[in-house]
């Protein structure tokens, strides 16, 4: 994975990436192989979008919570669940940013992606809104 700073100036390519996270970049990535793999490729509404997210940020929630009222005890067991609720946050966002690509190339009359489902289309002529109801 390329991680330099492409707006450095000519000939001073600047690394952005520190080992930590490269680390989490590798691991959303491999979080969203895992999701493809459970739910295929998934092109939902924005609204849907942000009730996963929403779901997954409560749970990075619960585990900073939890983590608070248990302070006294071990912090191993809520730190990682936390740690792992919050690659599950950034890969949902990731897959968020993917589908919204997919659907503006769309709008852009670029050949759309087989799984796109049929029913949602993007128009140029919907206002803020990006998808638009076929039925309409």
């Amino acid at each position: 994975m390329d991680l330099t700073d492409t707006t450095a100036p000519a000939g001073q390519s600047e690394t952005i990436a520190t080992p930590e996270l490269e680390r989490v970049l590798v691991e959303i990535n491999q979080e969203r192989k895992r999701q493809n793999r459970m739910y295929g490729r998934q092109n939902l509404l924005p609204f849907q979008w942000l009730t996963i997210l929403g779901e997954e940020y409560g749970e990075v929630c619960k585990a900073a919570l939890e983590a608070w009222l248990d302070r006294t005890k071990d912090s191993t067991p809520w730190e990682a669940g936390y740690r792992y609720e919050l690659i599950h946050v950034a890969a949902v966002a990731a897959a968020m940013a993917e589908c919204y690509d997919r659907r503006k190339r769309l709008s852009e009359g670029l050949p759309a992606p087989k799984e796109l489902d049929p029913f949602w289309k993007v128009t140029k002529e919907t206002p803020n809104a990006e998808l638009h109801n076929n039925q309409q």
